[in-house]
C-alpha cells in the first residue's frame, strides 16, 4: 500500500501554527508564574472589600426591615383590630370577630412589608389565631401547630425585642401532620418580634388613648419568614465567588445563607468556628484536611450575624490561569489564522512554481511535449526550468527517433506475413490451372486466369494493409470460385454482412486462412458444402463469424487452435491461423479476440473481434 504523503504546503503550516504556539506558551507560562503572587493579593482585596461593603448593605436592609416592624408593631390601628377582635361587644361571634380583624389587618401588613425582596410570608399570632397576609404556602398553619414550633418558642425565650432566627426547614418547624406535602420553598429564616400589650395613641388635643389587650394570655407576636436568597441580591454576579464560598452564620455557626447549597441548614464545624468566627481578626488563613484557604469576616451589626468569605489559597491563580489559557488558546487561534494567510502568501511564492513544475512533469509523462515552463524571477527556480526544459527536448527527440525504428520495424513485419500469403496461395492456384490445361478445360482456364490476375493485383499491393470489408469479401468469392472449379465441388459462399458494415477497414485477407481450412481440410470427402461469413457492429468493436458445415476439428487440433499457436505447433490447419494471430496483435496489440468452435462431423465456427475502423479513416493504424 502507497503512504500518503503530505503537501509542502501543508508541512508550512503545521510548523508555522506549532511555531506560535510554542511562542504563546512560553509568553504565557511566564506571565502565570511572574503573576500568581500579584494575583493572590488582588483576590485577597475584592474578598475583602466584597465582605464589608455586601454586610453594609445588608445591615442597612435589616434595620429597615427592623424598623418597619416597629413602627407596625406600635400601629394603633393594628391594636385597634386586636382590640375588637377580642372584645365581648358588637354582637358578633368570637370567630366573626377574628376573621374581620383578619380582613382589616391584612391590607395594613400590606402596606407597610410590601417590596421587601425575598419576604415569604407575614404572620401576627396571638393566643388561638395567625393573622397574615396571606396563609402559609403550601399549607394553612393552625395556631396550635404554629405556638409549638421551634420558631414560636425561641421567639418567646428571646429577651432581645427583635430576634432573628438562622435558616429552618420549612417542613421540620411546621410540617406536623403534612409530611406527605412538598413545601417550597424548602428553607426560610425569619424575624420575630414581640409586641405590647397595650398602646398609647397622641389625640391633637394633647391627651393620649389606652388600649390595653388584657383578654390575650400571651404577647401577640409579628414573625416575618424571608428565603435564604434574600442575601442573594448582595453578592450576586460577584466573580470573586465562582471560586469562594459565602458563608452567613449566626454566632454558634448554624448556617443562614451561602452560595453553597450543600451548606444550607447545617452547623459549620466546631474547628471552622474556632478557627474562623473565633478568630482576634477579620482575616486571616487556616489550614483544613490538608488544603490552605484564606478567609474574611464582618459582622452584620443589625442582628449579630456574621458574614465569611472563603476561598482556598489557589484558587485566584487558578481561576486567572483558566482565564488566561482561555485567553491564549484565542491568541492561538488568531495566530494560526495568520500563520494560514502568511503559508497563502508562500504558497503563492514558493508554491506556485513548483506546482507547475508537477503540472509539466505529469504532462510530460502522458505524453505531452509542446509544453515548456515558463522562466521565473528566482535564481534557484530559473535554472530548474532550464534544465528541466532541455530535459524534455532530449527525451522527444529520443522518443520520435525510436518510435520511428519501431514504426519501420513494423512495417516491415507487416508486409513479410502479408507476403507470407501470397506465395502459397499463388502456387496452390497455379497447380488448379495446371491441371485444368491437362484437362482441356480451356474456356475454364481462361476465366481462372482472369480471376488470378485480379486476385494477383489486390495481394501483391503491398501499399495497404488495411482494406475496406467489401474488398476482401470480393476476393475471398474468387478464391472459392476457383477452389471450386479445382475439386469439381459446389461450395456454396454465403455472405450475410450489412451494408454499412461493408464499409469499415480490416487487415488484408484475414479472414482466408479460416476459408481456406474449411474448403481443403473441413469439405475433405465430400462434395458440396457451405461457408457462411457474417458481420456486426457491437459497440466501437466489429464482430465477424467464418462457419462450415464440414468435418470439423478433432479435438486435440481444437484445443490447439484455442489458444495462441507457436512456432512448434505449426501445421496444415495453423500456419495461416498463426499468420492472422500475429498480423492482428501487430495492428491491434490486446484488443482483438480469436476463438474456435466446433464439433466433430458437423461444424466449425470461428469468431474474431476487432476494433472499428471506418474507411475515411485511412492508413493510420499503425501509428494509433
Amino acid at each position: 500500500m502507497m503512504k500518503k504523503k503530505l503537501r509542502m504546503s501543508t508541512c508550512i503550516l503545521i510548523c508555522m501554527f506549532l511555531l506560535t504556539a510554542l511562542c504563546v506558551g512560553l509568553i504565557g507560562g511566564v506571565l502565570i508564574l511572574r503573576s500568581d503572587q500579584g494575583l493572590r493579593e488582588m483576590a485577597i482585596d475584592n474578598v475583602v472589600y466584597l465582605a464589608r461593603s455586601g454586610t453594609t448593605s445588608i445591615d442597612t436592609r435589616i434595620r429597615d426591615i427592623t424598623d418597619r416592624c416597629s413602627v407596625f408593631a406600635s400601629s394603633f390601628d393594628v391594636y385597634r383590630q386586636l382590640k375588637s377582635a377580642y372584645s365581648d361587644s358588637g354582637g358578633q361571634t368570637h370567630n366573626g370577630r377574628l376573621w374581620a380583624a383578619q380582613r382589616a389587618l391584612v391590607p395594613l401588613m400590606t402596606q407597610r412589608f410590601y417590596g421587601l425582596d425575598s419576604l415569604y410570608t407575614v404572620n401576627l399570632v396571638t393566643d388561638d389565631f395567625v393573622f397574615n397576609e396571606e396563609v402559609f404556602k403550601p399549607v394553612g398553619v393552625s395556631t396550635a401547630v404554629f405556638q409549638h414550633s421551634d420558631l414560636y418558642e425561641e421567639a418567646m425565650r428571646s429577651t432581645e425585642s427583635v430576634s432573628w432566627i438562622p435558616t429552618y426547614r420549612f417542613a421540620d418547624m411546621f410540617g406536623n401532620g403534612h409530611d406527605d406535602v412538598p413545601y417550597t420553598p424548602e428553607y426560610l429564616f425569619s424575624l420575630a418580634m414581640p409586641m405590647r400589650m397595650y398602646c398609647l395613641d397622641t389625640l391633637s388635643n394633647g391627651g393620649f388613648i389606652h388600649i390595653s389587650l388584657s383578654n390575650l394570655k400571651k404577647r401577640p407576636l409579628l414573625v416575618l419568614s424571608f428565603e435564604p436568597d434574600f442575601f442573594h441580591q448582595f453578592f450576586n454576579g460577584q466573580r470573586v465567588l465562582q471560586y469562594s464560598d459565602m458563608i452567613i452564620t449566626d454566632e454558634n455557626g448554624q448556617v443562614v445563607y451561602s452560595n453553597n447549597a450543600d451548606l444550607l441548614y447545617q452547623r459549620m464545624p466546631q474547628s471552622w468556628v474556632d478557627n474562623v468566627l473565633r478568630s482576634e481578626d477579620d482575616r486571616g488563613v487556616y489550614t483544613d484536611r490538608g488544603e490552605k484557604y484564606f478567609f474574611c469576616t464582618a459582622r452584620i451589626q443589625a442582628n449579630g450575624w456574621i458574614a465569611t468569605i472563603q476561598m482556598p489559597w489557589d484558587a485566584p491563580a487558578r481561576e486567572v490561569r483558566d482565564s488566561l489559557l482561555q485567553r491564549l488558546v484565542t491568541i492561538t487561534a488568531a495566530l494560526g489564522v495568520l500563520a494560514c494567510a502568511l503559508t497563502l502568501i508562500l504558497q503563492r511564492m514558493l508554491m506556485k512554481p513548483i506546482n507547475e513544475m508537477h503540472v509539466a512533469f505529469t504532462r510530460l509523462g502522458e505524453g505531452d511535449f509542446h509544453s515548456p515552463l515558463p522562466e521565473h524571477a528566482y535564481y534557484e527556480f530559473d535554472d530548474m526550468v532550464q534544465a528541466f526544459n532541455a530535459m524534455r527536448d532530449r527525451l522527444y527527440k529520443l522518443i520520435h527517433e525510436n518510435y520511428e525504428i519501431k514504426l519501420s520495424e513494423r512495417d516491415a513485419e507487416l508486409a513479410s506475413l502479408n507476403l507470407q500469403i501470397n506465395p502459397h496461395f499463388l502456387y496452390n492456384t497455379l497447380n488448379i490451372i495446371d491441371w485444368m490445361i491437362d484437362e482441356t478445360a480451356y474456356a475454364q482456364s481462361r476465366q481462372v486466369i482472369r480471376m488470378l490476375s485480379g486476385m494477383l493485383r489486390y495481394t501483391t499491393d503491398t501499399g495497404r494493409s488495411m482494406v475496406t470489408l467489401r474488398e476482401d469479401l470480393q476476393w475471398l468469392e474468387s478464391y472459392v470460385r476457383i477452389v471450386s472449379i479445382r475439386f469439381s465441388r459446389e461450395y456454396e459462399f454465403c455472405v450475410e454482412v450489412p451494408d454499412e458494415v461493408m464499409q469499415i477497414r480490416v487487415p488484408k485477407l484475414f479472414l482466408q486462412p479460416f476459408v481456406e481450412n474449411a474448403v481443403l481440410h473441413g469439405f475433405k470427402g465430400r462434395k458440396r458444402g457451405m461457408v457462411r461469413i457474417r458481420a456486426e457492429l457491437v459497440g466501437q468493436n466489429a464482430t465477424f463469424e467464418v462457419f462450415d458445415d464440414g468435418n470439423g476439428i478433432q479435438p486435440q487440433l481444437l484445443e490447439q487452435l484455442t489458444r495462441e499457436p507457436t512456432g512448434d505447433e505449426a501445421s496444415s490447419h495453423s500456419i495461416g491461423v498463426m499468420n492472422v494471430y500475429r498480423r492482428l496483435g501487430i495492428l491491434y496489440g490486446e484488443r482483438f479476440t480469436l476463438n474456435f468452435d466446433s464439433e466433430v462431423g458437423k461444424y466449425t465456427r470461428v469468431t474474431i473481434v476487432i476494433p472499428v475502423e471506418t474507411a475515411d479513416q485511412g492508413e493510420n493504424i499503425l501509428e494509433s
